[in-house]
């Protein structure tokens, strides 16, 4: 696979399984011949839930940045390369080093049957080892109890983001099985936050003695976003923030900066970070993130007269809403001008 990879790194596509059966042991027995290096993980943030995980993603990575420390990432899908899958200190992985780990772990396949995510997986956990950061943040690919990601054996706290239909072949044909699926990534030891949720996924937490009370925080119970004239305001129990609206347009971004705003203050209240609100304030105005309701530029905008072309990588009915409910308020802004 060697040489092949040094030729054109993002043709991994081919060499493994698009998909295989449910399971955590094809990751596990690769790990385990890697030395087990998600073992020597710390300070772990975990992400699961079916729209905004990149986004949240992005703006703890932007506040974590803004604090002065580092970050390692595990981001999926990738935009243009496979590189933006595996953040290393802040950047993504350099050619070099994501080949000398792809090798590592195709020298202990030995044909074995495995997915592409359980390599770029193992790929992320065994660079993490080599490269520590301040902390490592992680996003499932699929569902949640049965993602890659999902080997780590504790986390400082668990981030569920809207839960919505989606993958549904895969997950149940159900709002609630797929909503345990994403839960799955939480035990009994891990804090979690919870983004906004319907009404059966707020009722099934609130029955489940599953979900400790000094362990959750919660959207609408422990925490709330308003959005007022480009800016937002988020409050929990202790406090309130008033922030200028993100780069990334449209209600759903504020939602998702609110959910990173809850996890980083959780991280705080439990004395697992140190950092002020301005500097939450910064790291949110600033984050960026490709390919999220983004306006082409350069010399196809040229080409167009008057026109434009907007992209977005929704793919699924609540994403494709969400979109739907920016564009109309852009178009209305637009019009009120």
């Amino acid at each position: 696979m060697a040489n092949l990879i040094k030729k054109d790194i993002q043709k991994i596509f081919n060499y493994y399984e698009p998909a295989l059966p449910k399971s955590l042991s094809r990751i596990n027995k690769l790990l385990k011949l890697l030395g087990k290096p998600h073992f020597r993980l710390e300070k772990i943030i975990h992400i699961a839930g079916t729209n905004g995980k990149g986004s949240v993603l992005t703006f703890l990575k932007s506040c974590l940045f803004h604090n002065n420390l580092t970050v390692n990432a595990l981001i999926s899908p990738h935009l243009l390369r496979i590189n933006e899958r595996i953040v290393i200190k802040n950047n993504f992985v350099k050619d070099k080093i994501l080949i000398d780990a792809l090798n590592r772990c195709d020298n202990q396949l030995k044909r074995n049957e495995i997915t592409f995510f359980e390599v770029i997986t193992a790929c992320g956990f065994d660079l993490f080892s080599q490269f520590p950061a301040d902390w490592n943040i992680l996003e499932v690919g699929l569902g949640g109890r049965y993602d890659s990601t999902n080997v780590i054996p504790k986390k400082n706290v668990a981030v569920i983001t809207p839960i919505s239909f989606d993958h549904e072949n895969y997950l149940g044909e159900d709002i609630l099985s797929i909503a345990k699926e994403k839960f799955g990534i939480v035990n009994k030891a891990t804090p979690v936050v919870i983004g906004k949720q319907k009404k059966e996924i707020v009722e099934y937490i609130s029955k489940n003695k599953f979900f400790k009370k000094n362990k959750i925080f919660m959207y609408d119970k422990h925490w709330v976003v308003k959005e007022s004239q480009g800016k937002f305001i988020y409050e929990d129990e202790k406090d309130s923030i008033e922030i200028r609206a993100p780069h990334m347009i449209g209600s759903h971004q504020i939602m998702n900066a609110g959910l990173s705003i809850a996890t980083l203050r959780f991280l705080k209240k439990n004395n697992d970070l140190r950092i002020e609100d301005q500097i939450i304030k910064k790291g949110i105005m600033n984050a960026k993130l490709l390919g999220r309701l983004e306006i082409l530029k350069g010399r196809i905008s040229k080409k167009l007269n008057n026109s434009e072309i907007w992209i977005d990588g929704c793919h699924n009915p609540s994403g494709a809403n969400a979109i739907a409910k920016a564009m109309k308020s852009i178009n209305s802004k637009d019009t009120k001008k």
